[in-house]
This record gives C-alpha cells, sequence and structure tokens, in this order.
C-alpha cells in the first residue's frame, strides 16, 4: 500500500488522467506468448503510424481505438516488445494532451516487465516534455513489483543520465528504493532482453571501462565515407576497443555488429551492443548486433 500512496501521490502531482485504475491493480505478466488477439490489428496500424510520423489527430483516433480494443482483448500485452514500447514512448511524449494522456494509458496497460525497457530507454532523453518524462516514470514503476534487476538498473541509469531523480525528488525516492527482483530478464527471457539491449541508450550502459574494453578488437567494413569511417574508428578507440582493420567490403546480409556465438555468449551480445550505441551516437547508424558461429573470439566485425 506504501508503494501504492507514493505512485498516487506522484500521479496527481503529474496530472496524469486515467492511469492510476491501472496502477492500483497491477496486470502479472504472462510467460506464454499469447496467440494474437482482436487488438492485433489496431496495434498494426499503430506501429504504422508512429512510422510515418502521423498527424497528431490521427495518431490520437488510434490510441483511442486500441484503448477500446485492448479493453477486451487480454493477450496485447504479451504481443508487443521493447521496441514498440520505446516507440509508442517517444512519439506520445508530446504537448498534444490527447496525444499524451492516451499514448500514456496504452503505455501502461502494455507494459510488463519485459517490455518495460522500451519506455526506460525513452527516460534516458535530456529533453524530453517535462509532463510526458514524469508520467513515463510512473508507468514504470507501476510494474516495479515484477522488475528484474537487470532492468532497474537501467532505470537507474537513465534517471542519472536524464537528472530526473534530482529535478523532482519524490520521483529520486521511489525509484532510488527499487532493489527488482532476484531474477534477471537475460535469464527469465533472453529474447527480450537481447531486445532491450539493442536499445541504443540500454546498449550504451554496456560500454564499461575502457581499460576493460582493450582485450576487444573490432574490424569495420564500410562502404561509407572516409569522414563516417574515420568518427567510427575514433569513437570506438575512444572507448577502448582496440580496431585492427578498416575496409570497404559490403556484406549482402545487410548492416550490422558481428560476435561471437555461443563461446562470447552474453559478453559478446553486451559489447556488440556497446558498439552499436556507440556508433549510433556518434555516426547515426543504426546496426543490430548478430551472433557468428565462426567469427573469432572477442572479435567484432562491424559492417555498415
Amino acid at each position: 500500500m506504501r508503494f501504492y500512496r507514493q505512485i498516487k501521490s506522484l500521479a496527481l502531482r503529474t496530472g496524469l488522467i486515467g492511469i492510476l485504475s491501472v496502477t492500483s491493480a497491477l496486470i502479472e505478466p504472462s510467460s506464454m506468448r499469447a496467440e494474437e488477439g482482436p487488438a492485433a490489428p489496431v496495434l498494426a496500424r499503430l506501429q504504422d503510424a508512429l512510422n510515418s510520423k502521423a498527424d497528431p489527430r490521427e495518431l490520437a483516433s488510434l490510441l483511442q481505438y486500441a484503448r477500446i480494443l485492448l479493453s477486451k482483448d487480454s493477450t496485447a500485452q504479451t504481443a508487443v516488445d521493447g521496441r514498440f514500447m520505446n516507440q509508442l514512448a517517444v512519439e506520445t511524449s508530446t504537448d498534444n494532451l490527447d496525444v499524451r494522456i492516451l499514448g500514456g494509458w496504452l503505455l501502461a496497460n502494455l507494459a510488463n516487465e519485459n517490455n518495460v525497457c522500451g519506455i526506460i530507454e525513452a527516460l534516458f532523453d535530456t529533453h524530453l516534455e517535462p509532463r510526458a518524462q514524469s508520467n513515463l516514470l510512473q508507468i514504470t514503476a507501476s510494474v516495479a513489483t515484477t522488475m528484474p534487476s537487470d532492468v532497474v538498473a537501467w532505470l537507474k541509469a537513465a534517471l542519472v543520465q536524464s537528472r530526473l531523480g534530482e529535478t523532482d525528488a519524490e520521483a529520486g525516492r521511489i525509484v532510488n528504493g527499487l532493489v527488482g527482483s532476484v531474477k534477471t530478464l537475460s535469464v527469465t527471457s533472453p529474447a527480450d532482453f537481447e531486445k532491450c539491449v539493442n536499445l541504443p541508450n540500454i546498449g550504451s550502459t554496456y560500454i564499461g571501462n575502457p581499460r576493460d574494453n582493450q582485450v576487444f578488437s573490432v574490424f569495420i567494413h564500410s562502404s561509407q565515407g572516409n569522414s563516417e569511417v574515420e568518427a567510427a574508428k575514433k569513437a570506438l578507440m575512444e572507448a577502448g576497443f582496440s580496431v585492427k582493420g578498416v575496409d570497404n567490403i559490403r556484406d549482402s546480409s545487410g548492416s550490422g555488429v558481428d560476435y561471437r556465438y555461443p563461446d562470447d555468449g552474453q559478453v559478446g551480445l553486451l559489447k556488440a551492443a556497446a558498439i552499436a550505441a556507440i556508433l549510433r551516437r556518434e555516426i547515426d547508424v543504426t546496426l543490430k548486433p548478430r551472433p557468428q558461429r565462426l567469427a573469432p573470439d572477442k572479435t567484432f566485425g562491424v559492417w555498415f
């Protein structure tokens, strides 16, 4: 009850309408992948609208339609991943009241321990609309009782970067008091964990100490201009990675960061995500970690 009172107080201060009914009765996430329910078509339409930066009126209408269908669809919460949640959080964090409120309602009803990383990713943004920022934190905290410890670590890192814990004392107390469950998302849902660390801000939390990164070799394969390649090389070297070579070979399967699997296991994935985050920040390129069984040990191939 104490936790709920804290959440309620925060919600009242931020003026988030229609969320309290959700936070007062936390939804337990399903451990099974549900079949497609009645809300699936509208969620697909909503995804298209988010991709195309739809007009606020159109977006608000879709959000309202999704709200109606979600009340009849118990499978929707397990049908979306962290990437969708991040896109929804970013595009509805606006000064348009209808979009912000309806987006907040939808996020609160879809959030669970496996996909809340998408909202956390948005909380890293230091330029997020202030009311939306507080709303997203409140929604994130609503699943705190089931949040794995690695997800809690991402949330705390987001608060440090965004300085929300400093500007909103109560928000800081709520989240800093979270310890998470003994479980980790990397164990309970490896597929969702991989999608979460592929988000650039969360991926950046695994860059680590430059001295520790010296054991990792990177080969850059790029058909981009020299300025982009040099910027990528410089950024990776500053992070401690050993850039062993650069060429203009193209990969027919597209862009990505290759890492050895399964030998390097989770370390390979996390460092590949860190490399992708560095390059997203420095040269605005989106790369996805790609496991490769034949890749050399502690060696990463960067293709863009």
